[in-house]
């Protein structure tokens, strides 16, 4: 009898001698379906360690789910990557693939490269996974991630982090969307590009004017915080045409340090949301947004009273400097709680400010 799964979690003092271990034991795990792995801030692992776990994975040719969390591992390196990337080779049935490689790891140009060129192994994949900090990789590289991205084409699921990537610009953005288009199988998509300081508004409108096409989408996740180059006039033509995913249940932005963003720029995001007539759940984080007032927080909950099927409401406006308690419990006693579906409602405010003199509740 063979097991279909096995995992080792949360091991923060693993060496390479430990997972020696581990990757013996796959020898006898030839119809092994489902491996999880997982190390943050195991300083001590090293390369080595990813090259014994890559031959190991190498004897799975039957491995269809694959967990790698090396958040925090400082000791890995590219040449890590490139043992890993050999053994993608190999798992040509693999369905779900996550891999986080956020912190301390060394991810640069020819590390992502092994990695990269290993997805191209995976005709079947239908999750990916990919959370990277990645602030030595290059435009280039970055776009030979977005060309193989597209022949993924039985991706249902994916979500991309690529934290810090100094070097990506709006052409390797509009490289990604060109080949998001050939995914049109995904009913889940999660972006998110912060500390991407090349990256401006033209970009983000190329990412969004492709999400828009892909109608198949029930859930989508789009990380927006810090762009500087977002504000109030930006947003009905970004978010223009949202009316055809028709299909979406559940939404999450995060607005987040968007100090341009105003009350204005609230009511036209409610205009927006209101054609989204499927939508169950609902997550906006508009923290640090400090031209936010009361008066936004009001607008953007009459347009959500349109939307019947809506279960789940959760806003953030903490350190939003002039969005109060007072505006809070006006919002959810007179407008989300009159939402018959509605089931959960959680609103963050900061507990300490004042309604401004400005606004005046009747």
């Amino acid at each position: 009898m063979f097991r279909s799964s096995k995992t080792l979690l949360s091991c923060q003092n693993v060496t390479h001698y430990g997972l020696d271990y581990f990757c013996e034991s796959l020898k006898t795990q030839r119809f092994l379906q489902k491996v999880g792995l997982s190390f943050p801030n195991c300083s001590q692992l090293t390369d080595k360690a990813l090259q014994n776990l890559s031959e190991g994975l190498m004897r799975l040719p039957f491995l269809k789910d694959l967990f790698l969390n090396f958040t925090e591992c400082s000791g890995v390196t590219e040449e890590g990557f490139f043992f890993l990337g050999q053994s993608f080779q190999r798992l040509k049935s693999l369905n779900s693939l996550y891999i986080s490689l956020l912190g301390n790891v060394q991810v640069k140009d020819e590390g992502s490269e092994y990695l990269f060129e290993g997805l191209k192994t995976f005709i079947f994949l239908k999750k990916l996974v990919l959370l990277l900090n990645c602030g030595e990789i290059t435009d280039v590289d970055i776009s030979h991630f977005g060309k193989l991205l597209g022949e993924l084409t039985a991706l249902q699921k994916l979500d991309i982090c690529f934290s810090d990537c100094r070097l990506v610009k709006d052409s390797e953005l509009q490289i990604i969307s060109n080949n998001l288009q050939k995914l049109t199988l995904l009913d889940h998509i999660s972006l998110a590009f912060s500390g991407c300081s090349l990256i401006t508004d033209l970009g983000l409108f190329s990412i969004w004017n492709c999400l828009k096409q892909l109608t198949s989408l029930k859930s989508l996740i789009f990380n927006l915080s810090n762009f500087s180059q977002i504000n109030d006039t930006k947003i009905p033509s970004l978010l223009d045409g949202l009316e055809n995913l028709a299909d979406l249940q559940i939404l999450t932005l995060s607005f987040s340090g968007h100090w341009q963003i105003s009350n204005l720029g609230l009511k036209y995001l409610g205009e927006e949301l209101r054609k989204l007539t499927s939508l169950q759940k609902i997550e906006l984080n508009f923290s640090n947004c400090w031209k936010i007032t009361d008066s936004g927080l009001l607008a953007l909950g009459d347009n959500l009273k349109n939307l019947h099927q809506l279960q789940e409401v959760n806003l953030n406006f903490s350190q939003c400097r002039d969005v109060t308690q007072i505006g809070k419990q006006k919002l959810n006693d007179e407008i989300l709680t009159k939402i018959n579906s509605l089931k959960v409602i959680k609103i963050l405010v900061d507990s300490n400010l004042l309604p401004p003199k400005s606004i005046i509740f009747v």
